[in-house]
Parts: C-alpha cells; structure tokens; sequence
C-alpha cells in the first residue's frame, strides 16, 4: 500500500475542519434571523426537496447527505422556539450541549434562567409521577387486592 502523499493529508485535514466549523443555521436555510417558522418550514421543504439524497447521481450521494443533515438539523433548531432562543444567545455548539444534556446549558453559558427552567423541568417530571401515582395508586399492584366493592370481596 502506498502512503497518501502530504497534499492528499492536507486534503483531508481541510475537510475535516470544514464539516467541523460552526454553521450558521439561518444562511443554510437561506433565511433572515427574524424569519417566522412558516418561513423556516418554507425554506426547509424547498430545499429538502432539492437536496434530497435519493434524488441525485450515485457519485454525489455522499455529499448530498451532508448538506440535507445540515438543512434538517437547521429546521429542527429554528423551527423550535425553545431550541431558536438557545441557538439564538448561545450558538450551535451551546445548543448541541443543550440537546446532548437533557436541557442543561455548558457551565459557562449557564444563567440564572437556564438553572431554574431545569428545575421546573425536574419539578415538572416528578409531578407527572406524583399525578400517576394519585391515579393508580402506590404502584403496588396488591394493595387493595379483595377490596373491590363489585365483587364483594
């Protein structure tokens, strides 16, 4: 086997900080940063379409899936408010974090209101459970086993 030669590493180096730049989600979209989300559903359907992986040659295939994950996970950031208003403040890679992190923001873009949603997410969690219980009972299928007034038993 033959090593790449140094303009072919290069190459590929050039490549992998390219898929690795911040992108900026509105100019993939081809919209202004006051768009509305008809605006960004317009955009995304238009050039999902155009971009479509199944609807180009075998040879740009691989390129085609790069450009329509971007498009995608553009419309998935702007068309969410939550996820615009993080991306909005904080950028993409805040974002990321924020998804990766069951929507807790990086330590050093934490703010007083990020720290207190994710409590109310929490307190909003366990009050779900708290309503689940109060509707079914203490979760031990038994416990009123016989005392079914129906049956008479």
């Amino acid at each position: 086997r033959r090593r790449p030669s140094s303009s072919k590493k290069k190459q590929k180096q050039r490549k992998a900080r390219q898929e690795v730049e911040i992108i900026n989600y509105y100019e993939v979209l081809g919209v202004a940063t006051n768009a509305t989300t008809k605006d960004v559903e317009k955009a995304y359907r238009r050039l999902a379409i155009k971009h479509h992986p199944d609807r180009v040659h075998d040879k740009n295939r691989e390129t085609a899936e790069r450009v329509f994950s971007a498009i995608k996970k553009a419309y998935d950031s702007l068309v969410d408010d939550e996820k615009r208003k993080i991306y909005d403040k904080h950028g993409s890679s805040a974002l990321q974090y924020w998804e990766d992190n069951n929507g807790m923001l990086p330590p050093d873009k934490q703010d007083t209101a990020s720290s207190t949603k994710a409590s109310k997410h929490q307190k909003q969690q366990s009050s779900a459970f708290d309503e689940f219980e109060e509707i079914l009972g203490t979760g031990d299928v038994y416990s009123n086993f016989g005392a079914d007034p129906m049956f008479g038993f």
